[in-house]
């Protein structure tokens, strides 16, 4: 659940997206064609009121202000030339407005608009551990959090390097994270249970 700076409230589930005008109390569902096989996996709100939508089979969905039109991007087009299809995991948006996303076995992509297109962070670019991206949290001073199927790890952008965060989360399959108004941040795992990190 989501809401964006005009007072509507989103809700994104497995098999489509719905809207509502707080003001007026109408909800809508936003038209997503999905194939039986595909579901929507996550979703963050940048700063202009656009609403990334990730999914498990078809790509990328942003969604316009007003959602006056959605843009589907079935790959995620590279700063490389080239163009990625890959299950989407996670969405963060950073409070600089870049778009961080969250790839099944692929590492992580980030835009900014100033970029055009996506750089990949993986094992190609950088010494990740692991690529598969389940989760993630902007930590101080601008690193991100990685939540992946083999521990947590910090990623600083500005020196593209990574670190395990916590050497006794490693190798827990990290599936949600959360920061809550007292700062701490709140770490699910599968079958670990719920860990809290102050």
């Amino acid at each position: 659940i989501k809401s964006t700076s005009d007072n509507v409230m989103w809700v994104l589930y497995d098999r489509g997206v719905s809207y509502c005008n707080r003001k007026t109390g109408e909800w809508k569902d936003l038209d997503i064609q999905l194939s039986p096989d595909d579901l929507l996996t996550s979703m963050d709100i940048d700063k202009k009121g656009r609403i990334w939508i990730g999914s498990s089979k078809s790509g990328l969905r942003i969604v316009e202000p007003g959602v006056a039109s959605v843009i589907h991007l079935y790959g995620i087009p590279l700063v490389t030339g080239e163009t990625i299809h890959n299950d989407i995991s996670s969405i963060l948006v950073d409070p600089n407005d870049g778009v961080w996303i969250g790839l099944f076995n692929q590492g992580v992509c980030y835009y900014h608009e100033s970029m055009q297109k996506f750089d990949l962070v993986n094992k190609r670019s950088i010494d990740l551990p692991d690529e598969n991206i389940k989760c993630m949290l902007e930590d101080v001073g601008g690193s991100i959090l990685l939540g992946t199927t083999k521990g947590l790890y910090r990623y600083f952008p500005q020196t593209r390097t990574v670190e395990l965060a916590y050497p006794e989360l490693a190798n827990e399959l990290c599936m949600n994270l959360y920061r809550d108004r007292h700062g701490r941040i709140w770490l699910g795992t599968f079958l670990g249970g719920v860990y809290c990190i102050t």
